[in-house]
């Protein structure tokens, strides 16, 4: 056993002492509690990238404590032995018990496919999923796979509108525009330069045709134009110079 094997057991230690101590001051009930507590520790030594086990096992803990009162310090110790915040183990316990309702084959496709239900982004595929189904694991595993493309393709379009969105912040007016222009055009060659200037405006107009007349993106167009051929001219001007006579 190496020291950081020590460490756990120790840690754990304290957490089984403070389980229990709570439970005792609740009058919760202590009838299989010592399963629930192995339950717990058997989901915390394992190895995983999904907190589901440990948030279920947690819930079933925090049911015999009854009161925050006592659930609160077997909060604080066991969200410092995950490494998370006490707010962050809250939130993922939330989303374990609405989770557990999907019903085992939905759950174990979710994780099949890479899937941890307890963080807080999933909230809205899980959401999509059909409540305590009851058909076969195959099934299951379509039905997964279908909300899965579905809840990816919603993500990426909010991700295009907030790209969009944030270049119609960046070019609401001509002087941000050249200034933007500026940083995107240093460093590139004399020679990509056109291609530079007309995919940063083919984003804007993307971004601004649905709000803004023509003639603002003419406007737009023309400045990165100017831009362009102004720092072609620099560089030819300064290459004319350094030619040796």
């Amino acid at each position: 056993m190496d020291v950081n094997d020590l460490k756990a057991l120790v840690e754990f230690g304290n957490l089984e002492f403070l389980i229990k101590g709570a439970v005792c001051a609740a009058n919760g009930m202590t009838d299989g509690l010592e399963r629930d507590i192995d339950e717990l520790k058997q989901a915390l030594v394992a190895e995983r990238f999904c907190y589901l086990d440990v948030c279920l096992a947690a819930i079933k803990i925090r049911v015999r404590c009854k009161l925050d009162q006592y659930w609160m310090p077997v909060r604080k110790a066991l969200a410092n032995y995950i490494h998370k915040s006490c707010s962050t183990l809250d939130n993922r316990m939330r989303a374990a018990d609405k989770a557990q309702e999907l019903g085992n084959f939905v759950l174990a496709a979710l994780i099949g496919e890479g899937i941890d239900p307890t963080e807080q982004k999933y909230d809205s595929l899980l959401d999509d999923l059909p409540a305590a189904f009851s058909g076969t694991a195959g099934e299951a595993r379509e039905i997964v796979r279908q909300a899965l493309a579905k809840f990816r393709e919603a993500r990426k379009k909010t991700s295009e509108k907030n790209r969009l969105a944030k270049i119609k912040y960046e070019h609401d007016s001509p002087a941000r525009t050249r200034r933007l222009l500026k940083d995107r055009l240093r460093g590139v060659p004399s020679s990509k330069r056109n291609d530079a200037g007309r995919t940063l405006f083919h984003d804007v107009v993307t971004a601004f045709a649905a709000e803004f007349s023509v003639s603002f993106l003419q406007h737009l167009l023309s400045e990165a134009q100017d831009e362009i051929s102004r720092r072609q001219n620099v560089v030819s001007t300064a290459s004319t110079r350094t030619r040796p006579q």
